[in-house]
């Protein structure tokens, strides 16, 4: 398990997922593929302090959950979730949680979920995946609010960096993926700047 550092402010989820992008990155050569010769397995667990510009505000972790099946389909199952500590839920409480599912070749997502409770902010997300008709639908509440027309391998905005660790990332390269959150399908877009040496209690990548 790697523990590593994040502010948390109204981008949280997206600055997690940097700091967790840059954090595996750098230890890329040292972490071991499964039998399948992917660089991730069941059991993986990335743990973030979260901070309040010096404040210490909760903690978020990254997880690799055993296989699920969806809907006949064996997939694996990412969960990211965030929690605030009792000192910043007296003014900003925080329980998040995001679920995916994508197919075991990594080629597209197949079901997305979102618990979002940030203050006052609730939401219960489900996007449902229909590749037959290339459509997502978005779904707030058991209520369907929305439905898209997608990409062919769009991947959600969580299981999209799980599919970053597939390529062989060099820097000053651009990678892209189509992205959808339910809401919208997008062209999402890395460029890879440098790499560096980070700290952490478990010793320097």
């Amino acid at each position: 398990m790697r523990k590593s550092t994040a502010s948390i402010n109204r981008y949280g989820w997206i600055r997690i997922l940097s700091v967790a992008f840059i954090l595996i990155f750098c230890c890329q050569n040292k972490i071991m593929a499964s039998s399948y010769g992917i660089p991730f397995a069941s059991g993986e667990k990335l743990t973030f302090q979260l901070s309040w510009g010096f404040i210490p505000a909760g903690e978020a972790v990254l997880e690799v959950m055993p296989i699920k099946t969806i809907d006949g389909i064996q997939s694996y199952h990412f969960v990211l979730t965030a929690r605030s500590n009792p000192f910043v839920d007296v003014f900003y409480k925080v329980r998040d949680r995001i679920d995916a599912y994508v197919d075991l070749n990594m080629t597209r997502s197949l079901l997305y979920k979102k618990e979002q409770h940030e203050g006052s902010t609730k939401r219960d997300v489900v996007v449902n995946f229909n590749w037959d008709n290339h459509t997502a639908q978005y779904f707030n509440f058991n209520k369907m609010e929305k439905t898209i027309a997608i990409i062919p391998g769009s991947f959600d905005p969580l299981s999209v960096f799980f599919y970053s660790r597939l390529l062989d990332l060099k820097v000053d390269e651009m990678v892209t993926s189509p992205v959808t959150d339910g809401k919208k399908c997008i062209i999402g877009k890395a460029k890879i700047v440098k790499k560096e040496k980070i700290s952490l209690a478990s010793g320097i990548y």
